[in-house]
């Protein structure tokens, strides 16, 4: 297995793509919904790409 990715940031502050940085309890709701949408997203095609890559792991899950 490879290294465990750095953490470089607080689980408590979001960082957007331009770089700038805003922490959670600033956050609008709307805000806060558009991020987790993003999260989500981001998840999906990670463990999509991952068990692409990994069919008998995927069928194991299936089974459980």
């Amino acid at each position: 297995m490879g290294r465990a990715a750095e953490l470089k940031r607080l689980p408590s502050v979001a960082e957007y793509e331009d770089g700038s940085i805003c922490p959670f309890e600033e956050m609008s709701q709307q805000e806060r919904r558009q991020l987790q949408k993003q999260l989500i997203k981001n998840l999906e095609k990670r463990m999509g790409c991952y068990y692409a890559q990994h069919i008998q792991e995927w069928e194991q899950l299936q089974r459980r």
